[in-house]
């Protein structure tokens, strides 16, 4: 009898929050050690159709700070990055349905623009750095797929790609004036929505990294701080908070078909924060915080059609597959700069970005047929927090201060709710010759039908203190709490689902 991993569930499912809640158990095989790891994706060589809006530039760079030996000519910030264009697009595609169309057929996607690095004062007499300006919106992108109903169209490689990606936010600008504050960096821009319908059946035949329907958003990453480099007491600028990821939403009508590939894949990724600018001061300063990282979007994927990974004659070559994959990952928070001198305070580290809830509705039948394979996969995770910033203190000084900062919080999940009125079939279980008998715990291998989690990022590190003179050094006050998950839901099952957590 084989004890390789497999799953066979018949009847209605709905699982909400951290772990599964069933209905009716069914025939119910879980769960080996199921990985969750974000697979490559490939694309082209030929593509039907292209519309990837580039980045539309860069916000204007602020001046630099001038002095006459009478008056100052302050620094100006930095300009903010222009919005992404927004992206639609209706395709039909007129191609064979005997011979592989030979690459991508869309690729489409909005980026925002850089946000321009601000001004800095190089003359040590006219104050702060200014700010970085903030990265643009990525642009709304919604594609859909049109084929003829009858027919299932052989593809070569990753059918549909669309992404919005919000503009890096500008670098704050540095100031060398004593007492001054370099720039606050710009807060990065966010995603737009990603909305994706299919009505075309697909068999698509590359390898792993050849998916059916793969969407994004995700948030910038935001600026950094400027340095201070004054020479006596002076700030480093503050990172600044990432973009907010969009909201991502696939809606699939069709059967879909891969050798090795997950056929349905969204989510939605929250900018990460910019890290603080350092301070180095004879008498010391304090470093600039980390910034937030931004907070995930929605994330929905609603199916009807037969899904289908690998083959019964075939199964190792699908081996840990995933048929439906969806995430909600907050941004991690941005790391807090370096401070010197003779008491020198090392900033905070930034809050990590939150995980929002994530649904699928899927009522067709899903088979992936090989080991440790995956029928759904939904999580939403809490971004990392920030590292404190690192404190030394003046060398040969005979009082000194170095405080580090502490970590920054860790993110919170979000709630995963998995809605499920049809068949879901995973790994040998789908292969009668193979299938465990009975259906025992002990025959559970690595196969899983759903997984679902919430997961809470874990806090950052803090910042370490030193001294070189016979003096005190304090490590940082704390690291960052870690986030909890959302509350999870029991299980009328005899057999506990067990899941991963997804690096």
């Amino acid at each position: 009898m084989a004890k390789s991993g497999s799953f066979l569930y018949r009847g209605n499912m709905t699982a909400i929050g951290a772990v599964l809640g069933l209905g009716v158990c069914g025939a119910l095989i879980t769960a080996g050690p199921a990985r969750a790891e974000n697979a490559e994706v490939s694309t082209g060589p030929a593509y039907y159709y292209v519309n990837q809006q580039p980045s539309p530039g860069t916000g204007s760079k602020g001046s630099n700070a001038s002095f006459n030996g009478f008056s100052c000519d302050k620094p100006d910030s930095g300009g903010q990055g222009p919005t992404g264009t927004a992206v639609t697009a209706t395709v039909t595609p007129d191609i064979s349905t005997t011979t592989a169309y030979g690459g991508t057929l869309v690729i489409a996607g909005s980026t925002g623009g850089t946000g321009g690095t601000g001004g800095s004062d190089k003359t040590g007499v006219c104050g702060n750095g200014r700010g970085g300006g903030t990265g643009g919106t990525g642009g709304a992108v919604t594609v859909t797929l049109n084929g003829t109903s009858s027919a299932t169209y052989p593809i070569a490689n990753t059918t549909v790609v669309a992404y919005s990606q919000g503009g890096t936010g500008g670098t704050g600008g540095n100031t060398n004036d004593p007492g001054a504050h370099g720039g606050d960096g710009g807060s990065g821009g966010a995603g737009g929505a990603v909305t994706v319908t299919n009505n075309m059946a697909l068999n698509i035949q590359g390898g792993s990294s050849s998916l059916g329907i793969v969407a994004q958003s995700a948030g910038g990453q935001g600026g950094d701080g400027g340095n201070n480099n004054g020479g006596l007491w002076g700030d480093g600028g503050d990172g600044v908070p990432g973009g907010a990821g969009g909201n991502v939403t696939i809606t699939n009508n069709a059967a879909i078909t891969t050798a090795a590939g997950t056929p349905l894949a969204a989510q939605s990724i929250g900018g990460f924060g910019g890290d603080g600018g350092s301070s180095n001061g004879t008498f010391g300063g304090y470093s600039g915080g980390g910034g937030y990282g931004g907070n995930a979007g929605l994330v929905t994927i609603n199916n009807i059609g037969v899904l289908t990974v690998g083959s019964a004659a075939n199964p190792s070559a699908a081996a840990g597959a995933t048929a439906i994959y969806a995430q909600s990952v907050g941004g991690g928070g941005g790391n807090a700069g370096v401070a010197a001198g003779l008491v020198a305070l090392g900033a905070d580290g930034g809050r990590a970005g939150s995980g929002s809830l994530v649904t699928v509705n899927n009522s067709s039948t899903i088979t992936a047929y090989g080991p440790s394979s995956v029928g759904i996969f939904a999580q939403s995770v809490g971004g990392a927090g920030g590292s404190g910033g690192m404190a030394f203190s003046a060398s040969g000084s005979t009082a000194s201060v170095a405080v580090g900062g502490s970590g920054g919080d860790g993110g919170s999940g979000g709630s995963v709710a998995v809605n499920n009125t049809a068949d879901i079939c995973t790994g040998n279980g789908c292969i009668p010759s193979l299938a465990p008998t009975p259906v025992t715990t002990d025959s559970a291998g690595g196969a899983v039908g759903v997984l679902a989690q919430s997961v809470g990022g874990g806090g950052g590190v803090g910042g370490d203190g030193a001294s070189r003179a016979p003096a005190r050094a304090w490590p940082s006050r704390s690291a960052g709490p870690a986030a909890a998950a959302a509350a999870p839901a029991r299980s009328p099952c005899s057999a506990p689902a067990r899941s991963r957590r997804w690096r």
